[in-house]
């Protein structure tokens, strides 16, 4: 070791900043929810990881028709 090495080796407390075990495997499991309210809150949160993802996960259909990448588009005449 070099002198410099072990001076400031001397002067410096050696602290483990590093986790032995990964935080995923201390942490309790998460149980899954029960009530209403809960289901409902677990679905926007899952909604909002997806969009802050680019994956948009809306409803497949809006007012009885079918909206998705594979739907054709129908165009209507309007009398006016």
């Amino acid at each position: 070791m070099s002198p410099y090495a072990r001076e400031a080796s001397e002067a410096q407390p050696f602290l483990d900043t590093v986790h032995p075990v990964r935080p995923y495997l201390t942490a309790s499991p998460r149980r899954r929810p029960t009530t209403p309210e809960e289901q409902a809150g677990a679905h926007r949160l899952w909604v909002l990881d997806m969009a802050l993802r680019g994956i948009d996960v809306g409803p497949s259909k809006i007012h009885g028709v079918h909206v998705g990448p594979k739907s054709r588009t129908i165009h209507l005449a309007m009398a006016g």
